[in-house]
């Protein structure tokens, strides 16, 4: 797993120049473990948070309805209610999917060799 240490952040200490500014993750294992969570990937800021529920394995079996979700956790801590519509946030989701994009890449976590889930994102994204 990219990263390091935020140990000193713990303790107060503050953030160093280069602190990076958002976090990659994803999960793959789609309806997986009596859990019903679909496969998604997503980008974390200290603010905000924008997930791509894509839905389906990398096989394309088993789908599940493809979703957007954003939240601003300053104004909704519990992610209770999804701001992807809000055109409040229109700017701030692209700015987010700018860099979600740009995370994927430099991480080498597209889905080229997965192209049924390529797809969908392609369908997507926009």
């Amino acid at each position: 797993m990219q990263g390091r240490s935020f140990a000193a952040a713990i303790h107060g200490e503050a953030k160093p120049a280069d602190w990076r500014k958002a976090s990659y993750y994803r999960y793959w294992m789609h309806m997986a473990h009596n859990l019903r969570v679909p496969a998604h990937f997503g980008l974390r800021t200290d603010r905000y948070k924008l997930i791509f529920f894509y839905g389906t394995t990398p096989d394309g079996k088993n789908p599940t309805p493809v979703a957007w979700g954003f939240y601003d956790l300053e104004q909704d801590p519990h992610e209770m209610q999804n701001n992807y519509e809000n055109p409040h946030y229109t700017a701030k989701i692209a700015e987010l999917k700018r860099e979600l994009k740009k995370q994927r890449q430099k991480l080498r976590e597209t889905d080229d060799n997965f192209p049924a889930v390529q797809r969908i994102i392609d369908i997507h994204w926009n």
